[in-house]
């Protein structure tokens, strides 16, 4: 994968907190608070490095139903970040999230992400390897107008 500097951060950053905070478990509410603590830690970060730059939390867009968000987005590259945490059930928030970014382009047409980069820990990573994955982010990339990066830490 070829990234710009800045994105290699936001990766770099996102695999130190994850390292640093995560940890296999079975209850689910202590993996939801750590996973949304681990996220928050992240976005953090990357605003404490780069400013305005990036935005958390953004707004796919306004629609009548719902706001979805996309975790972080760099506002000069046009290039969303997406972090899954836990490693379980990794390819539905990919699939969703491929969906945010499409709905965003079709419905923001002042300002078009250009790229997904979907972080999420190694084994989840390695769920995301088959051909049917490979096919959907081809379809991204040629038929929605962003490319897609899945990028294991």
């Amino acid at each position: 994968m070829v990234f710009e500097k800045s994105q290699s951060i936001v990766v770099d950053i996102a695999k130190q907190i994850h390292q640093a905070n995560w940890s296999e478990g079975s209850h689910v509410s202590t993996q939801t608070k750590a996973a949304q603590r681990i996220s928050g830690e992240w976005q953090n970060a990357v605003l404490k490095h780069f400013g305005a730059r990036f935005s958390r939390e953004y707004l796919v867009a306004a629609l009548a139903v719902g706001y979805e968000r996309i975790d972080l987005v760099d506002m000069h590259e046009g290039v969303a970040f997406e972090m899954k945490v836990s490693p379980k059930n990794t390819h539905f928030e990919f699939y969703r999230d491929i969906f945010k970014l499409a709905v965003h382009n079709k419905e923001n047409q002042h300002f078009k992400l250009n790229r997904l980069v979907f972080i999420t820990p190694k084994k989840g990573a390695e769920k995301l390897q088959s051909a049917f994955v490979k096919s959907v982010s081809t379809i991204a990339g040629e038929q929605l107008g962003f490319e897609v990066e899945v990028v294991g830490i």
